[in-house]
């Protein structure tokens, strides 16, 4: 059966791309291809529909490296072929006037038609947005695979985070070292891995929320004020999802700030005792979400993150705990989470610690004054 291959291995739309078909079948010199699907929008696609047809032709010949179908598919996806092999001129020429059936070369069919698939390279992004900094996270897959990009093939490098707002902090989050670090693990991992399973975590945290909340000379005083449903973890849809992490990050903060609650409503900052040291009450203004809320599902899925971020920041952090909780840690998250907890906590920080190409005296307004970078 025929198989297929493309140079480069990872072909891109709108690039120039060689599919070569490597022909299996005993004596078979010869092969047929036609389209049978292609991605909607996509040139292939059109010509299917505009034929009515099942099959549309694709290429014919001896297939092999010197042989490719030479091609530019303008739009990435996955695209159906069937091929079937012959064993061609097997028989003798015959034929006794021009243009005669019968001077043909002849056509076996050799075995069965084989049917292929062809992936061109889908460019996939979602945006990172805290007040005015914005980054957009870029990934390319093929099937079901991230795979690294580079310029001079595809386009563009990628991983990759880009700063889309162009603000300085953006501009801090594409130089972090635990950014770039974030974005080699999502190199040759499968989509889907890449991901996880966000309901899972959400799960994860809201049992580990809970758990810190009581947990045994963490705090001043339990907190039985701001515990989470475990329904929340019941994710069932986006929508789902999206109103349980925008319920919960009301919860985190009040703990933080320790904020009672009072029938329902929270009484204010510093109205319990959660955290307290030496008679003094602490606030942890540092580990706030940033995030606000949701509203779809890619809101959800960074906010899920920046939950993850400012969970974890706090629970360690003996400045408000009597001791620091190594108890109720979370589970490993997914390489893509991951991604965007580092990004987050870069643009969570207050610290000046300035990327290579920006001053450090820039670096202390912006992050800890708020300033803005305006050139004339």
């Amino acid at each position: 059966m025929t198989t297929l291959s493309t140079v480069p291995v990872y072909a891109a739309p709108n690039r120039d791309t060689q599919v070569i078909f490597a022909l299996t079948g005993t004596g078979a010199n010869f092969v047929r291809v036609w389209v049978t699907a292609a991605p909607p929008g996509s040139e292939l696609r059109k010509k299917l529909d505009d034929s009515g047809l099942s099959r549309i032709p694709f290429y014919e010949g001896d297939g092999g490296e010197k042989r490719p179908e030479r091609r530019r598919f303008d739009v990435g996806g996955k695209y159906t072929l069937v091929a079937q092999e012959y064993t061609r001129g097997a028989s003798s020429y015959g034929g006794g006037y021009q243009r005669s059936p019968d001077g043909a070369p002849s056509e076996t069919k050799v075995g069965g038609e084989a049917t292929l698939s062809l992936f061109i390279g889908q460019r996939l992004t979602s945006e990172i947005s805290v007040g005015a900094d914005t980054v957009t996270v870029v990934l390319w897959v093929w099937d079901a695979t991230i795979r690294a990009t580079t310029q001079a093939t595809h386009g563009e490098v990628s991983p990759a985070v880009l700063a889309t707002s162009g603000t300085t902090k953006a501009l801090a989050v594409i130089e972090s070292t635990s950014v770039r670090n974030a974005l080699i693990d999502l190199v040759d991992v499968a989509a889907g891995t890449a991901v996880g399973d966000v309901a899972t975590v959400f799960a994860d945290l809201i049992a580990k929320w809970n758990a810190h909340l009581i947990e045994t000379g963490i705090h001043q005083t339990d907190d039985a004020d701001n515990g989470l449903p475990v329904a929340l973890g019941s994710t069932a849809s986006a929508k789902a999802l999206a109103e349980g992490v925008t319920e919960a990050i009301p919860k985190l903060r009040q703990h933080y700030l320790n904020d009672a609650v009072m029938g329902g409503v929270a009484s204010g900052r510093d109205s319990a005792d959660y955290h307290e040291k030496a008679g003094v009450k602490k606030n942890d203004n540092r580990n706030l979400p940033l995030i606000a809320g949701a509203s779809e599902l890619s809101d959800s899925y960074w906010a899920v993150a920046d939950l993850c971020r400012s969970y974890d920041g706090h629970r360690a952090a003996l400045t408000y705990h009597l001791f620091s909780d190594t108890v109720n840690l979370l589970a490993d998250r997914p390489a893509l989470m991951a991604l965007g907890e580092v990004v987050l906590s870069v643009l969570a920080s207050t610290s000046a610690v300035a990327p290579p190409t920006q001053s450090s005296g820039a670096m202390w307004l912006i992050a800890s004054a708020g300033f803005a970078e305006k050139p004339l």
